[in-house]
């Protein structure tokens, strides 16, 4: 193999280990935003239910 194959392998390589890091990432902070939300749904349940009383 030629080092400059050699060196387009490396790089390929690494752009998909960074498109996969950025993957996960996204994940991540979308599951973060979605218990977030949920978070602020329980906290307003749990007023109404306080201003009910």
């Amino acid at each position: 193999m030629s080092l400059g194959q050699e060196a387009v392998d490396k790089h390929d390589t690494m752009v998909d280990s960074l498109r996969q890091y950025g993957e996960a990432l996204r994940y991540v902070a979308d599951t973060a935003q979605a218990a977030e939300d949920n978070a602020v749904g329980i906290m307003n349940n749990l007023l109404a239910t306080v201003e009910g009383l």
